[in-house]
C-alpha cells in the first residue's frame, strides 16, 4: 500500500466510525481509541512516519474485525489499489461468464457475453420471439472460503 492510500483508508474507517456515532477519544473504549488513531494515522503520513502508519493502521484493522466491522476480505479489499481492485474484478467476471455459460448451456436462445472487465450479459429470446437481457455488474470482489471437510 502507498502511504496516500494507508491516509485514504484510515480516513475512510474514521468516517464510518464518525457516521456510526463513535467519539474520537485516544485511550478511550476500543472503538473510540481506534477513531482516534485514524485521526492520527493520517498525520503520521503527513509527517512521513510510514513505518508506524502502517503498524497503527493493522492494529486498527485488527480491532474492527473482533468488533464485527468488517470482515477479513472486505479489509484485504480495502487494502488493494484501485488497479488491483479492477484485475481482481475482471478475473472474477470472466470466471463467472464461463461458468454461467457452462450452465445456463448456450444455444439458440441463450447466450452469455463479457462486455468489458466487470459486465456479463445474458441474453434469452423468448417463445414469442422477444430478446431479454439480463445484465450482471461484479461490483466487489468477496474471497469464498473452501468448504469445511469433515
Amino acid at each position: 500500500m502507498t502511504s496516500e492510500h494507508v491516509a485514504g483508508v484510515a480516513a475512510m474507517y474514521n468516517a464510518d466510525l464518525r457516521a456510526a456515532a463513535v467519539a474520537d477519544v485516544e485511550n478511550g473504549q476500543p472503538l473510540e481509541h481506534v477513531r482516534w488513531m485514524c485521526g492520527r494515522i493520517q498525520e503520521l503520513v503527513r509527517d512521513r512516519d510510514y513505518d508506524k502508519a502502517d503498524r497503527w493502521l493493522g492494529f486498527v484493522q485488527g480491532v474492527l474485525y473482533a468488533h464485527g466491522c468488517y470482515s477479513i476480505p472486505t479489509m484485504r479489499t480495502h487494502n488493494r489499489s484501485p488497479e488491483e481492485q479492477k484485475a481482481a474484478r475482471s478475473r472474477t467476471a470472466n470466471e463467472l461468464k464461463m461458468a454461467l455459460g457452462a450452465a445456463v448451456w448456450p444455444g439458440p436462445d441463450v447466450s452469455v457475453e463479457g462486455h468489458g472487465d466487470e459486465v456479463i450479459v445474458v441474453t434469452t429470446r423468448q417463445p414469442d420471439g422477444a430478446c431479454r437481457k439480463h445484465w450482471l455488474q461484479v461490483r466487489e470482489v468477496k474471497e469464498v472460503p473452501p468448504p469445511i471437510s469433515g
